[in-house]
């Protein structure tokens, strides 16, 4: 078992300090946390009232869990293939919003074997 004696405990504390020192005089930056939100908050909203929300509220991201009432993005026109042209990512990319999750749903807990497999 190793005993804890000022030697150590200054040691220590110096290669603390200067790890600290270093990382200033070097310019090691952390990160800034990226804030997003969940459609899932507001399940009806259009990609223009999400994307407007999100600029101007400061948002960096945002999550879709659904559009326009709907949790299936692959039943809404904006995520289609045929809608290349628009794509929700470039639209959102001009203003400086990220696209962080497409999320889904499954619902696994009916009884009825037809409905669950729907």
């Amino acid at each position: 078992m190793h005993t804890l004696t000022r030697r150590s405990a200054l040691k220590t504390t110096l290669a603390g300090l200067t790890t600290a020192w270093l990382s200033l005089l070097v310019g090691f930056e952390t990160p800034k946390p990226k804030f997003a939100f969940s459609t899932l908050g507001c399940p009806n909203w259009g990609l223009d009232t999400i994307l407007k929300t999100a600029v101007d509220s400061g948002y960096q991201g945002v999550e879709f869990r659904g559009l326009m009432g709907d949790l299936d993005l692959t039943k809404s026109p904006a995520f289609s293939l045929a809608n290349r042209s628009r794509k929700p990512r470039d639209r959102f990319a001009r203003q400086g919003i990220r696209i962080c999750d497409l999320g889904s749903s499954a619902q696994l807990y009916h009884v009825d074997a037809a409905r669950r497999k729907q």
